[in-house]
């Protein structure tokens, strides 16, 4: 799934959040910037959005991080705390799966 990051009504960056930390709440993954995306915008407020429903993702930070400088190519990483467990599970059950798989409930 994609989802998209928004600073206002812009869209600076869309990302799949390919990886998580189902029990800290955490998704992160690669973001491909837009044209409205400014490098170090470090008091910059986020929303995270579903490209395919349009739905809000409540989180309760977003933080956007940018190495292209470091790296000498465009590589910018972002990371979301979802809000609640219930979030985490509606939005990315995939990553749910994939801990219970390599960490099954005793």
């Amino acid at each position: 799934m994609q989802y998209a990051i928004k600073h206002g009504e812009n869209i600076i960056g869309y990302t799949a959040l390919e990886s998580g930390d189902p029990p800290m709440g955490f998704v992160h993954g690669a973001m491909e910037p837009t044209s409205f995306y400014t490098p170090g915008a470090s008091d910059a407020v986020y929303q995270l959005y579903t490209c395919d429903t349009h739905e809000e993702v409540s989180c309760q930070a977003i933080a956007v991080i940018d190495y292209s400088a470091e790296m000498g190519e465009t590589c910018i990483e972002v990371t979301a705390l979802v809000r609640s467990a219930q979030i985490y599970e509606t939005f990315f059950r995939h990553h749910l799966q994939a801990y219970e798989k390599d960490f099954p409930p005793r």
